[in-house]
C-alpha cells in the first residue's frame, strides 16, 4: 500500500509576518476504526486537499474482513459504511469524504465495489468547490472470469454510478484509468474512463498505462499525467499511440515506458494529449510523472532513468545529452494549457558514477510559488545542471530533497537537501519576508519533520519534529487555515499530545487523522498587510484571503481581497 503522497501546493505571501522558528500547535485527532482486525493492515489516508469554507477533502483506503463491516467501520463516532454492506475478500476499499476545520466528518462516500489499485490514488480540488478523484482501476482474478464491475458508488444524493470494463483479455486485469467528479456535497456529477491495449504483440501487460498525477486550472479543466507503454484511448476521439521505446524482450513486454499529459474539460471530456514520443530506450521505467498548474501553464516533472550516453527529451524538447548508467535524472517541462504545447524544459542530471551505488530518486509532487517551480521528493546521489552540482549525498539511503527551478527559463537555481532520512518532501511553502523555505518530510519509521532552510543559500537551519513515533501516510498543508493534516497508526497515538505518554489505548490497526496549526504564520491584519504596497494601478491584480494570505488561483464564489497597486477591494470571486 502506498504510504506517502503530496497533496496541494501552498503559498505564503511576502505580506505575512512570520518568525524564523516555525511553531506548530497540536489541534485535534480522530480515530478511523476501519482496519482489518485479523491481519497486519491499517487505514491509510492517501491524500487531503483544501475544500471551501476552510474544510478539507480526504481520501483513504482500508482493508477489512469478508462480510458485514458496518458495525466497526467508523470515523470517530460516525459510521462510514452503509448498514448491512457486504464486501468480498479481494476488494480494495476507499473512502472519499469532507471534514471541517475541527476534523469532524461532514459527509463521506464508500463504494460498494472498489477494485482500485493502491498505486497513485489522488484528488484535485475544482474551482466550483467540488473535487475530482483519479484512480487506476483493475480487478482481481478472485472475482472470476470475464470483465467484472470495476467501481460502484452510491453517492450522498442516493444516485448509484457503475463503471465497467468490457475488454479484458482472457479474464486478465489491466489498469483502467478513472476520473470521478464529486460536487462539494458529495454527489457524483460525471465519470470518465481511460483505457489502453494490454496486449502487445500477443503478450499481456497488466500496466499498459498508469495515471500518476492530477491537477485543475481556474476554468475547471483537468490535467492528468502518467506513463504508458501501449496505445491509450482517453475518449472523445483523443488517443495516444504505443510508446516508441516499448519493446518485447525474452518473451515479455519491457518496463520501458513514456510520459504523457492529457487535458479534460470541466465536464470530463478529453480535449487533447501531449505525448513524450521519446525514441530513447530506458534502462528502467519512468516513475511518478507529476503535474501542477499555475495561471495558464502546466508544469510536468518526471524521474527518467536513461541508458548511458543516450540523449533524453521531455515532450520533444532535448534536456539531457549524456546521462549516466542507471541514473535517475529529474526532467521538467512547462506546457501552455491553451495549446497543450511545450514552452520550455530542463533537467537535473545525475552525477553518480557508474562504479558506485546506482543513483536513486523519487518525485512526489510539484508546485509553483511565485516565479519558482518546486519539485519535491528524495535523492540518493547528486544532481547537476550545465555542469554545476546543486546537491549531493554519499549516504546509502534516500534523503529529503526539493529542487527549485525558475519558471521563465526552466533553469534550476538551488536544491534544498535535508541530509537525513529515508524519505521525501511533500509540501513546500515560502516566507519571503523572513527569507525562509519550509518543507514537510518524513523518515521511514521515524519522525515527521518540518525542515527550515535559508531561502537564499539553501542551507538547512532547523529540523522540527511534529510526530516522534513514526511516519505519516498522507498529509495536507492548508494555506487558508495554516494547518497540517496527516495520518498514522494507533500505536503512535502516544505522541499526539506532545507529552510522550500513552493517553489512549486502541488496536494497532486503527488509523488516526491529526492536525497541527501554525499561528505564527498568520497575518496580524489581513487588509492592512495587503494594502501596504507601493502605488501602481497598472499592476497585475493580486488576490488574498481575509487573513491576508496571497491566493495564486482563487476559486469562483469565494470572498477575496483584490489588490491592484495601492487599490484594495473586497469582493466575491466570479
Amino acid at each position: 500500500m502506498r504510504k506517502f503522497l503530496l497533496a496541494t501546493a501552498t503559498v505564503l505571501s511576502t505580506a505575512i509576518c512570520a518568525s524564523a522558528s516555525l511553531k506548530a500547535d497540536f489541534e485535534w485527532y480522530n480515530a478511523i476504526t476501519a482496519g482489518n482486525e485479523t491481519a497486519d493492515a491499517m487505514t491509510n489516508f492517501e491524500q487531503a486537499v483544501a475544500a471551501p469554507q476552510g474544510d478539507t477533502y480526504i481520501l483513504g483506503q482500508f482493508n477489512h474482513p469478508t462480510g458485514s463491516v458496518s458495525s466497526w467501520a467508523k470515523y470517530g463516532d460516525t459510521s462510514i459504511i452503509p448498514e448491512g454492506m457486504q464486501f468480498a475478500g479481494y476488494q480494495k476499499d476507499i473512502m472519499i469524504g469532507r471534514i471541517n476545520a475541527q476534523g469532524n466528518l461532514k459527509w463521506n462516500v464508500v463504494p460498494t465495489v472498489a477494485n482500485i489499485s493502491n498505486t497513485y490514488l489522488k484528488l484535485a480540488a475544482c474551482p466550483d468547490g467540488g473535487v475530482v478523484l483519479m484512480a487506476n482501476a483493475t480487478f482481481n482474478s478472485a472475482a472470476g472470469a470475464g470483465a467484472p464491475l470495476l467501481i460502484s458508488i452510491t453517492d450522498t444524493a442516493g444516485k448509484t454510478t457503475e463503471i465497467n470494463y468490457n475488454d479484458a483479455p482472457e479474464g486478465k486485469a489491466p489498469y483502467v484509468g478513472v476520473l470521478i467528479k464529486f460536487n462539494e456535497d458529495g454527489a457524483v456529477e460525471w465519470n470518465t474512463t481511460i483505457t489502453s491495449d494490454s496486449m502487445i504483440e500477443g503478450i499481456f501487460n497488466a500496466t499498459p498505462m498508469t495515471l500518476t498525477s492530477v491537477a485543475t486550472d481556474n476554468e475547471g479543466n483537468i490535467y492528468v499525467a502518467g506513463t504508458h507503454i501501449s496505445t491509450v484511448d482517453f475518449g472523445n476521439n483523443v488517443t495516444l499511440p504505443r510508446a516508441t521505446n516499448a519493446v518485447i524482450a525474452n518473451g515479455k513486454v519491457s518496463t520501458n515506458c513514456d510520459a504523457f499529459l492529457a487535458k479534460f474539460d470541466s465536464t470530463g471530456k478529453a480535449v487533447d494529449v501531449l505525448a513524450n514520443n521519446s525514441t530513447t530506450p530506458y534502462a528502467a521505467t519512468e516513475s511518478y510523472v507529476v503535474v501542477t498548474v499555475d495561471g495558464g501553464d502546466a508544469y510536468v516533472g518526471v524521474i527518467a532513468t536513461c541508458l548511458a550516453d543516450t540523449p533524453y527529451s521531455i515532450f520533444d524538447m532535448p534536456v539531457i545529452s549524456n546521462p549516466q548508467v542507471v541514473a535517475s535524472n529529474l526532467a521538467f517541462c512547462k506546457v501552455d494549457c491553451a495549446t497543450m504545447q511545450p514552452v520550455a524544459a530542463g533537467a537535473l542530471e545525475s552525477t553518480v558514477s557508474t562504479t558506485v551505488t546506482p543513483h536513486n530518486a523519487q518525485l512526489k509532487g510539484a508546485q509553483v510559488i511565485g516565479s519558482t517551480l518546486y519539485l519535491a521528493g528524495s535523492l540518493q546521489g547528486g544532481y547537476a545542471q550545465d555542469g554545476v552540482e546543486l546537491a549531493f549525498t554519499t549516504a546509502k539511503q534516500l534523503q529529503n530533497c526539493v529542487a527549485a527551478i525558475n519558471i521563465d527559463d526552466m533553469k534550476a537555481t538551488k536544491c534544498y537537501n535535508s541530509g537525513s532520512g529515508i524519505g521525501a518532501d511533500y509540501y513546500v511553502f515560502v516566507d519571503e519576508t523572513a527569507g525562509k523555505l519550509y518543507s514537510f518530510g518524513y523518515n521511514l519509521a521515524g519522525p515527521v519533520n518540518i525542515y527550515t532552510y535559508n531561502l537564499a543559500t539553501a542551507e538547512l537551519e532547523e529540523t522540527t519534529a511534529l510526530l516522534t513515533g513514526g511516519a505519516t501516510f498522507a498529509a495536507l498543508y492548508n494555506e487558508e487555515s495554516h494547518t497540517f493534516i496527516g495520518s498514522t497508526y494507533a500505536k503512535q497515538l502516544k505522541n499526539y499530545d506532545g507529552a510522550g505518554s500513552a493517553t489512549d489505548t486502541h488496536s494497532q490497526f486503527t488509523g488516526f487523522l491529526f492536525s497541527y496549526s501554525f499561528p505564527d504564520l498568520n497575518a496580524t491584519s489581513g487588509v492592512i498587510n495587503v494594502a501596504e504596497q507601493a502605488a501602481d494601478l497598472n499592476a497585475t491584480p493580486e488576490y488574498f484571503n481575509l487573513q491576508g494570505m496571497r491566493i495564486a488561483n482563487p476559486t469562483r464564489g469565494t470572498i477575496v481581497i483584490r489588490r491592484t497597486g495601492s487599490e484594495v477591494t473586497k469582493m466575491i470571486m466570479e
